[in-house]
């Protein structure tokens, strides 16, 4: 029987929390002593003990300081509650986000989503995010009132009915993800209440029906408030201290005393996480390259500011002023500011605890795109340290085998919401091929309605192929077209059935290579949005989809027709793919997904239809 997730992936679910929350109130009156921080874990350290937080992993209570196996830092901004008492811990919402409350100032711990650590002043303004960011439903910046993470159900006071419609509207994702998503229940939790009902761990959600849900549902809160009844008894097993009988993992368990056992089990995983790796050429480069990534993204949201400091320095230098006297005046207005170096020039501003070097005889814009030439040397050094490593290593003969894949792979290609292929040509050749070979006569054809856009086949199978399946293809054919060179926003495109197409000219007349003569009616889509979602699949494919496909799994953004060229596009997605979704992508492979023309890059949160 296989484990539901990799037992190295694990993290505090609010079970887990509910069943250690005495320990952590235990903290409550007690003064902070000291805050440090280590690869974004922190510790919230008391006279006896301290509190640890992963924003990956959750909070585990300690009874006297831990063994850490790296050397801890001091936080910039911990000055602002040493000292003080920790007047109560609460949890909010019910959720995995926990608010220590030190009068004045609240430090909220989420370990739900990516994860952040969020310090609030007396009116719940935020002071410091560990991660600043701004999202469809909330933005976590200084001077923004802090907002926790919205929950799309609770099992607990939801409406089982709209708790099922939202489930349904995720189809193609597992049941497991899924259900935790609509009901907030720990994905083991439900995981076991599926095996103990007798439903399959690797069901999709649309193949559940309501009783089915119902009684998952039923079985689910079963287990949790019987867990509950003895918060000192765990399980362990597979690797993991479970807050419950884990049958669906293994009936070979070994109980423990949970309040002790879950979080030195927690606690490993987190001194995992921070535990140096053996430094090589290529792990001190990739280094290197998280930081001016670091760097670029600040410049970037902290634009306007930049321009301003450059300007103020121009104007100061301009009227010969003494550079004591530059420096101070600069500092003075602006504190970000470190230094100001007459001998290069340069400037020194310090955003979010990070230092970094502007040269004021450029433009803010010019400044960004300087730091992003030393990320495409630092690329191309680490590119070459990693081949000289890998060649370096001990030779291993490896038998040859050839690549081979659906036919489908060689274009453009992705499925739409009820399970249909949409295959698109990258050229006119391919075109020509994807029509004259692969087009069959119940198959549908669609192309925008201007000259140079791909031509795009769905693969019906003989089947009726619903509205919201053609208009996906559609918005494809669309992105994929001249219309996102011309910087088009919408375009219409058209479908006809197979049998409609030909690739022969009317007698006397001649067709340029990748044309097509249509006869008949056309069925027009009008004003087809051009958005194009770039990312990884839930199965870990990189694939770009029409925005109305809107995936419920995986890890995307949207790019529309814009100002940014396609090289740094391509930079800008695959430092999202790396940062937000975990996954390297090679430069090449990004480009491939790409329309010809400008990128505006934006964001993009699943759409939950309406209930």
């Amino acid at each position: 029987m296989s484990v539901f997730s990799a037992v190295n992936d694990k993290s505090m679910s609010i079970l887990d929390l509910a069943k250690i929350w005495p320990l952590i109130r235990e903290f409550e009156g007690a003064r902070l002593q000291k805050v440090s921080e280590r690869g974004n874990v922190f510790y919230f350290r008391f006279r006896e003990g301290g509190i640890v937080f992963s924003p990956r992993r959750g909070l585990v209570p300690a009874e006297s300081d831990p063994d850490f196996p790296v050397e801890f830092g001091k936080t910039r901004w911990s000055s602002r509650i040493e000292g003080k008492r920790l007047e109560s811990v609460a949890q909010i919402a019910g959720d995995r986000v926990v608010c220590l409350d030190f009068g004045k100032e609240k430090v909220v711990l989420e370990w739900v989503r990516e994860g952040n650590l969020v310090l609030l002043d007396g009116e719940s303004k935020i002071v410091y995010a560990l991660e600043p960011k701004e999202m469809r439903d909330r933005t976590l910046k200084p001077g923004e009132t802090y907002r926790p993470p919205p929950r799309l159900g609770d099992i607990f006071s939801g409406d089982i009915e709209k708790l099922y419609e939202s489930f349904r509207s995720m189809p193609k994702r597992g049941a497991i993800v899924a259900f935790s998503l609509v009901t907030s229940l720990p994905p083991d939790l439900v995981a076991e209440a599926m095996y103990r009902e007798g439903i399959s761990l690797d069901a999709k959600a649309g193949s559940l029906s309501f009783s089915q849900f119902r009684s998952v549902a039923t079985k689910g809160i079963e287990i949790f408030f019987e867990s509950l009844k003895d918060p000192s008894r765990g399980y362990h097993a597979g690797g993991w201290v479970y807050s419950f009988k884990p049958t669906h993992v293994t009936t070979d368990f070994v109980e423990v005393e949970f309040q002790k056992a879950f979080p030195e089990e927690l606690l490993k995983r987190i001194f995992a996480d921070i535990t140096p790796r053996e430094q090589t050429v290529s792990s001190v480069l990739e280094k290197t390259l998280e930081d001016y990534l670091r760097k670029v993204k600040l410049l970037e949201e902290n634009i306007s500011q930049i321009e301003q400091i450059i300007y103020d320095y121009r104007a100061l230098v301009e009227d010969k002023k003494p550079w004591s006297l530059i420096e101070s005046t600069l500092r003075e207005k602006y504190p970000s500011i470190k230094k100001v170096d007459p001998s290069s020039p340069l400037i020194v501003v310090e955003l979010e605890g990070i230092e970094i070097e502007i040269d004021p005889s450029k433009n803010a814009y010019a400044n960004i795109e300087l730091h992003y030439d030393k990320i495409k040397s630092i690329r191309k050094r680490l590119s070459e340290a990693k081949t000289k490593e890998e060649q370096a290593k001990p030779k291993q003969v490896k038998q040859k085998i050839a690549a081979s894949g659906p036919w489908y792979t060689q274009f453009r290609y992705f499925w739409t919401t009820n399970g249909f292929l949409v295959v698109a040509g990258k050229s006119a050749g391919q075109n020509q091929l994807l029509v004259r070979r692969y087009m069959e006569d119940k198959d549908i054809f669609l192309h925008a309605d201007i000259h140079g856009a791909a031509a795009v086949v769905v693969k019906t199978g003989g089947k009726d192929v619903p509205e919201k399946d053609i208009l996906e293809a559609a918005q494809f054919a669309a992105c994929y077209s001249s219309a996102w060179r011309g910087g088009l926003y919408t375009i219409d495109v058209y479908w006809v059935p197979a049998s409609q197409v030909s690739l022969k000219a009317p007698s006397g007349e001649y067709l340029a290579k990748g044309s097509f003569m249509i006869y008949g009616k056309k069925n027009y889509v009008r004003g087809v949005k051009l958005e194009l979602l770039i990312g990884v699949s839930e199965k870990g494919e990189l694939l770009a989809l029409p925005a109305e496909r809107n995936p419920t799994d995986g890890c995307f953004l949207k790019i529309t027709p814009g100002p940014y060229r396609k090289d740094l596009a391509t930079r800008k997605i695959i430092e999202f793919l790396k940062r937000e979704c975990n996954f390297k992508a090679r430069e090449e492979d990004v480009v491939k997904l790409l329309p010809d023309g400008g990128f505006h890059i934006e964001r993009w949160r699943p759409w939950i239809p309406s209930t």
